[in-house]
């Protein structure tokens, strides 16, 4: 059945929202086509109620980063920033307490991973770099768990997807990559053994990868 339609406080929930649908989401995604940013996480602000708050307080952050970046800002545009910079906050510190009451009863690994996901991009936009880093680590770690758990088969046949699909989607995974980066861009606390484990990790797909690609998407992968 089609979802109900979204319930927005105020005006401003539901401008925040659209523009994430219009553009945040884009700029999020980067290059690649991935259902992660424009499908998924819309179809999880109907699930869980922290999404929805995330998605406007990145909305919200990401407008008010563009504003800052103007030269020669006017007494209105940096009241305008502020505002903007408040609202992201305060949805943010409401997700946070509806994060930990959803995942204190539960081993839902797919909603800590998309929890994790956010946090660190909103802790990110705002340039708090350690907490995006913690955030990161635990992300990275939940996905080590759960491919222990879910291992390819074939995996150079594979790429980077999802065995178990019907617990985790292939663009969350891929969505997941971003921790390692976050991870490897700053300040790296995992300890050689664990960098011996992951230097070799796609390793048979690379070697195996086609010499000829059929179109971005398997690219991507």
């Amino acid at each position: 059945m089609p979802s109900s339609p979204l319930r927005f406080a105020d005006e401003l929930e539901e401008r925040y929202f659209r523009n994430f649908q219009r553009k945040t989401a884009a700029e999020l995604a980067g290059i690649f086509d991935t259902t992660f940013w424009d499908r998924l996480l819309l179809q999880a602000c109907h699930e869980e109620p922290f999404v929805k708050k995330i998605v406007m307080a990145l909305s919200a952050v990401s407008t008010s980063n563009k504003l800052s970046l103007r030269h020669n800002a006017s007494a209105i545009d940096r009241a305008i920033n502020a505002q903007q910079t408040e609202f992201a906050l305060k949805q943010y510190q409401q997700a946070l307490k509806e994060i930990r009451a959803s995942l204190a009863n539960t081993g839902d690994t797919r909603k800590a991973v998309i929890a994790c996901l956010l946090v660190c991009c909103f802790e990110s936009l705002l340039g708090n770099v350690g907490s995006a880093h913690a955030h990161a680590l635990s992300g990275q770690r939940l996905l080590e768990q759960w491919l222990a758990q879910h291992p390819y088969i074939h995996p150079h046949s594979v790429g980077i997807a999802s065995l178990a699909q019907h617990l985790i989607e292939d663009d969350i995974l891929k969505a997941g990559v971003f921790f390692d980066a976050q991870l490897l861009s700053f300040q790296d606390p995992r300890p050689a053994h664990i960098h011996a484990k992951l230097r070799l990790e796609g390793e048979e797909t690379i070697a195996q990868m086609p010499k000829r690609l059929k179109d971005v998407r398997e690219a991507h992968r």
